[in-house]
């Protein structure tokens, strides 16, 4: 079918003109395709012309309307479309953004995590270091712990000895109480007007002396006496004995040293030529120096006893006499009295046997104290 349309020359341009116009407007949407026939009729075209382009594209302008409809909503729905994608980039863009914002924070908060992680390493390496430190610990206290208990056991073991020995040393303690060793050793008996030691009687009767007697006794005073500066020097606390006289005990031949002025004054003598006279001025002399060293005796014997250890009684010790009875022996005086002399060893007696007491006591309480 042949579909070109013939037109007068007159009509050519108003048509083309028409055409273009059209365009023009189609393009920016102004104007549906139907309309084109009416304005080419408006353009004055000829009758002729009109009826051929308008039979020729009456139902072609209307298929074609309806396509530029369909185009039209598919351009609409594009552009929906493309704003709708421009609006999901743009939410895209921010999602994005946020995400790189998390990133960076995870990044960070990785970094801290990984730095967490190594300090917490380092701190259990330092807590696995301080319990295999506390293990070791333990296990030495659990060895002192088990020496501890064996230590203890054999410390009650060694507890229950030191009561026994302890027990036993109580009745050796008492058995010492109830027996004076002093007065096994010095027994020192006192009577009415005179005394003895160990059985020796030093009384004198009828001017009669038996000097055998006197120096047996008077050993046995001197060895006692001895025995008492000694421990009073010991309960004194003196380790250095500065006394002006010295006893040297040799029993019978016993003497007197006079550490000041370097002489000794005997007791006895081995000469037997000696006179009766000789022997009494001799004894004298010694007995004399000895009631000195019997007053620094009873000094140092009340320093002892001011814990009132023993009552003792006052015997007043003074040049050649104890309790104003003479000591000095003068058998060619008529105004001797024997029986002043003997009291006055009596006292002597007397004395020395309370500073045993004192002694005694001394000691007990000693004991008691390490006991």
């Amino acid at each position: 079918m042949n579909n070109h349309i013939f037109i007068c020359k007159y009509c050519y341009n108003p048509i083309i003109f028409t055409l273009n116009d059209y365009m023009n407007t189609l393009m920016k949407k102004e104007e549906k395709l139907s309309g084109l026939i009416e304005n080419l009729k408006k353009n004055e075209i000829c009758d002729l012309c009109y009826e051929k382009l308008s039979e020729k594209y009456q139902n072609y302008s209307i298929k074609l309307d309806d396509d530029l409809e369909a185009i039209d909503k598919k351009i609409n729905d594009f552009n929906d479309y493309l704003n709708n994608y421009e609006n999901l980039d743009k939410i895209l863009k921010l999602d994005i953004k946020e995400l790189k914002l998390r990133d960076i924070k995870s990044q960070n908060t990785l970094e801290n995590l990984e730095k967490e992680y190594s300090e917490l390493n380092k701190e259990l390496s330092i807590i696995l270091k301080e319990y295999n430190s506390i293990v070791s610990e333990e296990k030495i206290i659990k060895k002192n712990l088990y020496n501890l208990e064996d230590d203890l056991i054999q410390n009650s073991k060694e507890k229950n000895q030191l009561k026994n020995v302890t027990l036993i040393n109580k009745n050796k303690q008492n058995n010492l109480l109830k027996d004076n060793i002093y007065d096994l050793m010095f027994n020192i008996e006192i009577y009415e007007k005179y005394g003895t030691i160990n059985g020796i009687n030093m009384r004198i009767k009828d001017k009669n002396i038996i000097f055998k007697d006197l120096y047996c006794g008077w050993g046995y005073i001197l060895n006692l006496t001895n025995f008492l500066i000694n421990k009073s020097n010991y309960f004194n606390n003196v380790t250095e004995d500065k006394d002006e006289f010295k006893i040297i005990y040799l029993g019978d031949y016993s003497y007197i040293e006079d550490c000041k002025n370097k002489k000794n004054h005997i007791l006895s003598t081995s000469n037997q030529d000696l006179n009766k006279k000789t022997r009494i001025v001799l004894l004298n002399e010694f007995m004399e120096v000895y009631l000195i060293i019997l007053k620094n005796l009873s000094i140092k014997i009340n320093q002892i006893n001011n814990n009132n250890y023993t009552n003792l009684k006052k015997y007043t010790i003074g040049n050649k006499i104890i309790n104003n009875y003479s000591i000095e022996i003068d058998l060619e005086n008529k105004n001797f009295n024997e029986e002043n002399w003997n009291l006055c060893i009596k006292n002597l007696l007397i004395i020395l046997k309370n500073y045993i007491k004192v002694i005694l006591e001394a000691e007990n309480n000693e004991i008691k104290n390490l006991l």
